[in-house]
């Protein structure tokens, strides 16, 4: 099980931004903030193809998109 941030700490940013961002993320003195898994983003935004709007799976360094920008939805993994 995961849980998802608040809609307010919803960010467009680069990726490495984004593991800056949600590293270093506390709400309400929880912390352990990640990007979610290809998987776990179907499950937040649904089972359409809008899902790619928010996460692609392929953003690593290996496919020079470091610089593309997209939503970042922070989850973290509960007890």
């Amino acid at each position: 099980m995961i849980e998802t941030a608040p809609e307010e700490y919803w960010k467009q940013l680069s990726y490495s931004d984004a593991i800056l961002y949600c590293f270093s993320l506390n709400i309400d003195g929880k912390i352990g903030w990640r990007l979610p898994t290809q998987a776990e983003i179907r499950t937040i935004v649904g089972s359409s193809k809008s899902w790619r709007y928010w996460y692609t799976a392929d953003y690593d360094a290996a496919n020079n998109i470091t610089d593309f920008e997209f939503t970042i939805i922070p989850v973290r993994d509960l007890p």
